[in-house]
């Protein structure tokens, strides 16, 4: 059961845990539409890796050749940028929830009532499809919207803990992805040549299933010392990187740093993190 409460920072989804669960509070901080849909995409790609790992393209979802179809168009519409390898990213809602049904058994655990579920996406592709439309949401649709999204993801975060004990006590990275459209995972090395004067934005996603604010810093590996670039607060955040004569080099490695306002951290002084290692070239002489 969710009830919807006024809090000091705005307005908390309440969401009761399954199997006696402690009762757990999640944000509705998301009113654009778009954003919540495509939230909610990224849970679910996230929960089929996690589940059915690289079986998923024989579970009953999108033929091979169609989705390498949308990657191919994908790259050709977004000329200059670098658009994902991975075929699962170019599914969509509709495919997934399929993916999702057609092996239910695997994924009951996770999501409980299948009523329920087939209910929430009945709705959520209401909610997708009104804006192709030209209709806009109701507040109480954007409300409706937000509350579904922040249960799912609640259930994925309930769902990993179990996995990991630790995704109870503490925050993780959900997504940071750069300006050229990398997608910067645990350890990623990049092709990309920068040139010093060149600025590399990142657009950071992170999760704390107690609520907390978060925050991130980026820093440089370059030199003797780490050297910090950017700080930010907040779930979602937009971290700026002006290169440098110092970051020059073939390896030239940022960390980004995400903790909560906890007292204790999952590594001590954060608690989760990502690096990410771009080459860049000297200036010209004269």
């Amino acid at each position: 059961m969710s009830n919807r409460q006024p809090g000091a920072e705005g307005w908390w989804w309440e969401e009761r845990g399954r199997r006696g669960e402690a009762t757990r509070r999640v944000r509705s901080v998301l009113v654009v539409p778009a954003d919540a849909i495509n939230l909610i995409e990224t849970i679910l790609r996230d929960l089929i890796r996690s589940v059915l790992n690289n079986s998923w393209l024989t579970a009953g979802g999108p033929d091979r050749p169609e989705l390498e179809k949308r990657r191919t168009e994908e790259q050709k519409r977004r000329d200059g940028a670098i658009v994902s390898v991975e075929l699962l990213e170019y599914t969509h809602l509709y495919e997934l929830r399929t993916i999702i049904t057609k092996n239910w058994t695997s994924f009951k655990p996770i999501f409980g009532d299948r009523k329920r579920f087939d209910v929430y996406f009945h709705r959520l592709e209401d909610f997708r499809n009104a804006p192709m439309h030209s209709r806009e949401l109701l507040p109480f649709e954007r409300d409706l919207l937000s509350g579904i999204a922040g249960e799912l993801r609640n259930l994925a975060t309930m769902y990993r803990s179990q996995q990991a004990p630790d995704m109870t006590y503490y925050p993780s990275i959900e997504s940071v992805t750069d300006s050229f459209g990398n997608a910067i995972r645990s350890y990623t090395t990049t092709a990309l040549r920068l040139k010093v004067g060149e600025t590399v934005t990142f657009t950071c996603r992170g999760w704390d299933p107690q609520g907390r604010q978060l925050s991130w810093q980026l820093r440089s590996t370059m030199g003797s010392a780490s050297r910090l670039i950017a700080e930010e607060k907040g779930n979602e955040v937009v971290l700026r990187w002006a290169v440098q004569e110092d970051d020059v080099g073939e390896e030239s490695a940022l960390v980004l740093f995400m903790s909560s306002a906890a007292r204790f951290h999952r590594k001590g002084t954060y608690d989760d993190s990502v690096v990410v290692v771009y080459t860049v070239d000297p200036p010209l002489d004269g």
